[in-house]
């Protein structure tokens, strides 16, 4: 029954990409916005904590003129992102067209230093712009990288997705990735990881947006113990159309004074979510302001703190 259910699945995904790839780029894009409205509009729970996040985000610093019209973008922007994976094979084909549409911003020069010298290294992300992007991108710019990913639960699903990413060699398992993305990175690799999503009760609790938000410290853990450059991406659309990116780079140095390793890490860490939270204020509307970032709470935390409506304070 569940290999059916998956089937099934599976068909009707097959079908979507169909009619995207059917249609031209523009209105592509136009029937990607209209679904992110329509997912806005009819799904009241995911609207509710999208809204809660730009509140925290706000009390944070960020400029939100309309805190509606906000969720309504990072609805529409999440949309998005798969429906211009599927149509990179008709944006970006050579490599003038590359270098049309896209924009390389940040540390670009270092990190071919690094890659020219053999050093291995670890990008670490958010889910911001079209995160899925970069692994295209790193197969179009000939970079030995694998992606840490958690599989789908849709074995055909996961099989298709697994090809678009590389095939098996280019994919790290999430579960237990710590001593595969060590073994890459030391032998000259790179790896792309994730690291902006609620880690739990396990995660390390770093500021973002003024507010301690539970994360995962393995990309800073690796990077310090593989004694590897670490980099802070982020991909983002451009205003405008056809689509254009900028490619966004920041080498973060490897803490100086720091008392052991797991300090270094600590501090790796927080200099990451720092950055993320520039390049989230670059384009905010691009931002996964759906996920329940401050979801879980550090034990101790005062009573009086204004949580999002989400949130589950620690007992």
């Amino acid at each position: 029954m569940r290999i059916l259910l998956e089937l099934i699945q599976y068909g009707g995904v097959l079908l979507v990409e169909l009619l995207v790839r059917a249609l031209p780029p523009r209105a592509a894009d136009d029937l990607a916005d209209g679904a992110g409205w329509l997912w806005f509009t009819l799904d009241r729970r995911r609207r509710r904590r999208a809204l809660a996040s730009i509140g925290v985000a706000r009390r944070g610093g960020l400029a939100v003129p309309d805190e509606r019209a906000l969720a309504l973008a990072a609805c529409r922007s999440l949309v998005r992102v798969p429906v211009e994976m599927l149509l990179f094979g008709r944006y970006i084909r050579t490599e003038r067209q590359m270098l049309e549409r896209c924009v390389y911003r940040g540390d670009w020069r270092r990190f071919h230093q690094d890659l020219a010298a053999g050093r291995g290294g670890l990008f670490v992300s958010g889910h911001l712009g079209n995160w899925e992007a970069a692994v295209w991108g790193f197969q179009f710019l000939q970079v030995p990288c694998r992606v840490v990913v958690r599989p789908l639960e849709n074995r055909f699903l996961d099989a298709r997705a697994t090809g678009t990413r590389g095939g098996e060699g280019g994919i790290i398992p999430k579960q237990g990735a710590v001593r595969e993305m060590l073994r890459t990175a030391q032998a000259g690799g790179w790896v792309a990881v994730m690291a902006d999503q609620n880690a739990g009760r396990r995660g390390a609790f770093v500021p973002f947006f003024g507010l301690e938000a539970s994360t995962s410290a393995t990309p800073a853990v690796v990077a310090v113990r593989a004694g590897v450059p670490l980099y802070a991406a982020a991909i983002l659309r451009l205003p405008g159309r056809p689509v254009r990116f900028a490619l966004h780079l920041k080498r973060l140095a490897r803490p100086e004074g720091a008392a052991g390793d797991v300090e270094a890490a600590d501090r790796l860490l927080g200099a990451f979510m720092r950055q993320l939270e520039t390049y989230v204020r670059l384009a905010p509307e691009q931002y996964n302001w759906v996920h329940r970032r401050w979801k879980t709470r550090p034990p101790g935390e005062p009573a009086d703190r204004v949580l999002p409506g989400y949130a589950e304070p620690s007992r």
